[in-house]
């Protein structure tokens, strides 16, 4: 079963199938539509009597705008068919498997951006945590009826969606340099591991994430912790001005003497700050 908003494409992947011996039909829907969802299982179950598997593969990029420029509908147009697809689809499904005596899989697609966010995405990056969620939801509440639910999270792949990349090597190659190993990843790569958790070999594996990014993600840990060195360097540094600055005898007001007393006063590594006019302490650590 194939949905879609491509006929010609979506043609082409059933006529590959049947070229192997199997069948497959493929419908038009807009997964943000209840009905639209309902009805195609409801063509599913006509044509193959059951369905076992679920692969929530739609989406869209998003709005592309800042929180401030977006409007709702925009918004909302993300959410319709990046989150509540995957909600309309997992409850019918759901139901189905657990009407049939249970057991089944169900494979989302998600992100990085479930876990790291971007600027100009607040839609996208909303979406995809929201899908990680509802997975880690449905694994609690369907592992009873022995039906498995995971993410698959990509990073850079080779898609329409990302326009730019398609049918040019070049472009592959300087993008992919941002990534570990050095280049995007390919949907075949995406299939071999959503095969993998849709198998028997699977069946112990439920309520997880598994990022498909070459190391991207690390690579974006390893840029945030530099830039938190940083500020702790900074941070060091303040410090060290102040030690230089009390030991040469300077003088202190009380309220610098207040806050020495308190640093040198507090467990090794930490000292606790006093924000002015709030009546609130702080502990902060420092190296």
């Amino acid at each position: 079963m194939l949905p879609h908003h491509n006929q010609q494409a979506a043609r082409g992947v059933v006529s590959r199938i049947g070229a192997e011996g199997q069948r497959a039909i493929e419908v038009q829907v807009d997964v943000g539509n209840e009905d639209q969802v309902n009805s195609l299982f409801d063509k599913a179950l006509a044509q193959f009597g059951t369905v076992d598997i679920l692969v929530n593969n739609a989406g869209t990029n998003g709005a592309k705008r800042q929180v401030v420029d977006m409007t709702t509908e925009e918004f909302e147009r993300t959410l319709r068919s990046d989150l509540y697809g995957p909600f309309f689809a997992c409850r019918r499904f759901a139901k189905h498997r657990i009407e049939q005596g249970g057991k089944g899989k169900i494979i989302n697609i998600t992100s990085i951006h479930e876990e790291v966010m971007f600027t100009d995405a607040a839609d996208y990056n909303v979406a995809k945590g929201g899908l990680r969620n509802l997975t880690r939801t449905l694994a609690l509440e369907l592992g009873p009826h022995l039906i498995n639910v995971n993410n698959i999270g990509p990073g850079m792949i080779v898609t329409p969606m990302n326009k730019d990349l398609m049918n040019n090597p070049e472009a592959q190659k300087d993008k992919g340099k941002a990534v570990p190993l050095q280049r995007p990843g390919y949907p075949e790569e995406i299939a071999g591991l959503a095969l993998f958790l849709a198998s028997s070999a699977a069946d112990y594996i439920t309520g997880s994430t598994y990022f498909i990014d070459g190391g991207l993600m690390l690579k974006m840990a390893r840029e945030v912790l530099d830039q938190a060195a940083g500020t702790e360097i900074s941070v060091f540094l303040q410090i060290e001005a102040y030690e230089q600055h009390r030991h040469e005898g300077k003088a202190e007001s009380p309220g610098q003497t207040a806050g020495r007393r308190e640093r040198d006063e507090a467990p090794a590594g930490i000292y606790k700050e006093r924000l002015q006019g709030r009546g609130q302490t702080e502990w902060k650590s420092w190296r």
